[in-house]
């Protein structure tokens, strides 16, 4: 019994963070309508900025001035990026949000550096003695100041003018509209709130933690799963599940040795959540038809240019002889044909996944394994891992049989977490620090080592990758490509013209997770040594941020993504001639994108349709 009260206990401090966090959220939500993943990065720079402000004044008034801060950032937040954005898609807003973390986390990293912080204590830390259990006192504290936070918060939503008119914005945001009221100074009202309270959590939690851009940045999983069983309303709710959850994970690392079970606990609440009850992420009610990102026919001969183009580029940088841009050139093959796999589920049947960067990883662990294990040679390992995952991908992509949109961008972020948390973070399977090695790869006896013949398996990176391309051209003129697209419209229709909805969407995962396992196996040889940290779930937010960026209903776009990626010969070509570091590249990138998802958000590679002329109201 004491075991379980002090862990327990101990679990109230993380459970606070998850529940403060998770009011942000709500708050967020309320205010735009969409679920704000930037969240744990705005936490982060809060944590951070503290940590500066601090060393030039006390703790009361640097927490204060930090939370003063943090609140015009929300506001600027919305004011630039989210106004902009109230008539556009879900996935449009959702995907600027992605940016936002991108410039984040890039901002972050050149100001304050990438390595960990520690923080004083703030509330009183000695010992407090219950049930015969002695533990910190700040559990105690950080847990009432996440309910007080809560009740607080309730009582100011219903009882005074700027609260209640935030509720009926919820409901109908054109209907504020039409009795005489801005939403422009409710919504930036409620995200100067939301990153208020994501500092004030990051800042209290910080002396328990580590402040990094890891634990803050994916700490979104809980507070995500906090939020939801709040069905985004409920802020005591909210606050209580978020309390209620670390609890459990506290207790999970006392009574089960499974390594990552507690991090994947938020995983299988959101599950249980989204899956059992259908659509939890309630939608703002709207009286314009919303659209999603164009999907262009391909001709054969646009095709031919892009795809000429694409080779010119990357074999022409590859012949300049310089390694680093070999690498890079083979990085943009290789990821070209991972967005393609974006453009096959997102593009052209509308499901939103934030892990395909895990697909890609589970590929590149199964061919290390099938090399290990079977001696199969090369390229039958990438084709044993490709059949493995493909079931993988079937049984992962069945929530979204039941969820879409938002929901499933959730869904699919919980599954990224969860399988790094069991798979990718165990070093029994993956060899921890060093990764688990490949082979050099040869095919009918032709050396294609990344070392010494870079060149060649760049030419084998473009063959695969243009395949590929024109394999998605041929599907999306197909009968299947004209289902998924059906689907994508709307699946009640497609339902009604007898198409199978639920086999439909099934289907386009397993080819999706089969294209990224084959990309994220042809990565392994390219890497040699596998290092799983390149396939988490950060890695599948900045993937799908590129993918939306280059054009996500085109191949063109993948193309072009390709180029752009992190690592990819854009980034660093930009690197090498300009001296820009990663970070100065992951904050112009997430500002582009921001800036194009405004201004072009079907992509660059897609000519911008005609604004429609007037709305359609339901």
């Amino acid at each position: 019994m004491d075991q379980i009260v002090l862990f327990a206990a101990l679990g109230l401090g993380a459970g606070a963070v998850h529940a403060i966090l998770g009011l942000g959220l709500v708050v967020s939500h309320r205010a735009s309508g969409v679920v704000n993943f930037a969240q744990g990065a705005m936490t982060l720079v809060g944590a951070l900025a503290y940590t500066t402000i601090r060393s030039y004044m006390p703790t009361i008034p640097a927490l204060f001035v930090t939370t003063v801060v943090s609140a015009v950032m929300g506001v600027i937040v919305y004011l630039v990026v989210l106004r902009h954005l109230e008539k556009a898609p879900a996935l449009a807003r959702l995907v600027a949000l992605l940016g936002l973390l991108a410039v984040l986390q890039g901002a972050s990293s050149l100001i304050w550096g990438t390595g960990s912080r520690r923080v004083a204590a703030i509330l009183p830390n000695d010992g407090i003695t219950m049930f015969d259990v002695t533990f910190p006192r700040d559990r105690l504290w950080l847990a009432l100041t996440a309910m007080l936070l809560a009740a607080g918060w309730r009582l100011w939503y219903r009882h005074t003018w700027l609260g209640i008119l935030t509720r009926a914005s919820a409901d109908s945001h054109e209907g504020l509209v039409l009795c005489g009221h801005s939403p422009t100074v409710i919504g930036a009202v409620n995200w100067g709130i939301a990153a208020a309270l994501a500092t004030i959590g990051g800042v209290l939690v910080s002396p328990v933690t580590t402040v990094s851009a890891p634990v803050f940045i994916l700490g979104i999983v809980p507070a995500l799963a906090a939020a939801l069983i709040g069905r985004f309303s409920s802020l005591m709710v909210t606050a209580v599940a978020g309390l209620s959850i670390g609890v459990v994970q506290s207790l999970s690392t006392r009574y089960i040795d499974t390594v990552g079970f507690k991090d994947a606990i938020p995983f299988l609440v959101i599950i249980v959540m989204l899956v059992a009850a259908g659509s939890t992420v309630p939608s703002r009610a709207e009286l314009v038809v919303q659209r999603l990102p164009a999907v262009p026919a391909t001709s054969t001969r646009s095709f031919l240019v892009s795809a000429a183009i694409f080779v010119a580029i990357v074999l022409g940088t590859t012949l300049l002889g310089n390694p680093n841009i070999q690498f890079a050139a083979l990085v943009s093959a290789v990821f070209a044909m991972l967005c393609l796999s974006l453009v096959l589920i997102t593009g052209l049947i509308g499901q939103v996944s934030l892990a395909q960067m895990t697909f890609a990883g589970l590929g590149a662990f199964f061919t290390a394994k099938a090399a290990d294990w079977w001696d199969l040679p090369f390229p039958l390992t990438i084709v044993a891992a490709v059949l493995i995952v493909l079931p993988l991908g079937v049984v992962l992509g069945a929530p979204a049989v039941r969820v879409r949109g938002q929901n499933l961008a959730v869904v699919t972020f919980g599954i990224a977490v969860a399988v790094e948390a069991l798979v990718f973070n165990n070093g029994d399977y993956t060899g921890g620090l060093t990764g688990l090695a490949l082979p050099d790869p040869t095919l009918f006896g032709l050396d294609l080592s990344p070392i010494r013949y870079p060149e060649r398996l760049v030419v084998l990176a473009l063959v695969v990758t243009l395949l590929v391309a024109f394999g998605v051209v041929l599907l999306r003129r197909s009968p299947i490509g004209v289902r998924w697209l059906a689907v994508r419209n709307s699946e009640r229709a497609a339902a009604a013209s007898g198409v199978n909805v639920m086999a439909t969407k099934l289907q386009a995962f397993a080819v999706s997770a089969v294209v990224a396992a084959g990309a994220g196996g042809l990565f392994g040889y390219a890497l040699g040594s596998i290092s799983f940290s390149r396939f988490g779930p950060l890695q599948s937010v900045l993937l799908l941020s590129v993918a939306y960026l280059g054009g996500i209903g085109a191949v063109s776009g993948a193309l072009l993504a390709g180029l752009l990626v992190q690592g990819g010969l854009v980034p660093v070509f930009t690197e090498d001639t300009l001296g820009w570091s990663g970070a100065w590249v992951q904050l112009f990138t997430g500002a582009i994108l921001v800036l194009n998802v405004i201004t072009r958000p079907d992509g660059l590679a897609v000519r911008p349709r005609p604004a429609i002329a007037a709305a359609s109201v339901k």
